[in-house]
């Protein structure tokens, strides 16, 4: 628990302090940040299915730029955090936080603020939470799925409707939308 600066393993609890990189173990890690006092850090979820969490109060608007498999950087107005190794990202609460990519990539919407997006053709991460999604620099691809109601506009972008909740996208070149 990063807020209450405490890690629990086997029963023991250990504090924490101070810290600039967080190495997970292998096997399933979850990273969840408190009370959003503190970012600007290094994390690595290592083996197995991680989830690298920001749904907590405090914490502002997130824009996470996906560069690899696992990995990328997640922004906020409290810092930069860089990870690897995490296959699961959650937005912020109350904010409007913004996916995108470095490379060209592959983003499958699969219903409210939640979907996967692909680079290269590998699965880089699965997310829930995330309102906005920007095309990258590269030829990249947006399907909708489950949609209740979308509409595009020029230069590749527009809105989604899935689950009560609107998603805006811009910058994609290639948009497939179903309901």
């Amino acid at each position: 628990n990063l807020k209450s600066g405490t890690v629990v393993t086997g029963g023991i609890t250990d504090t924490i302090t101070g810290i600039e990189t967080i190495l997970g173990v292998d096997g399933q890690n979850d990273l969840f940040f408190g009370d959003g006092s503190s970012t600007g850090h290094n994390y690595d979820g290592k083996t197995g299915t991680d989830t690298l969490s920001y749904n907590v109060a405090g914490i502002g608007a997130m824009t996470v730029t996906l560069s690899g498999v696992g990995a990328g950087k997640a922004a906020s107005n409290l810092g930069t955090d860089t990870f690897t190794g995490f296959e699961s990202l959650q937005g912020s609460t109350g904010a409007t936080d913004i996916l995108t990519a470095s490379t060209a990539y592959n983003l499958d919407v699969s219903g409210a603020l939640t979907g996967t997006a692909s680079i290269g053709g590998a699965l880089a991460a699965s997310f829930s939470g995330i309102e906005q999604f920007t095309g990258s620099a590269g030829s990249d691809t947006l399907t909708g799925n489950a949609l209740t109601a979308a509409s595009l506009t020029a230069a590749g972008g527009g809105t989604l409707t899935a689950g009560g909740s609107t998603m805006n996208f811009s910058a994609f070149e290639n948009v497939t939308l179903h309901g």
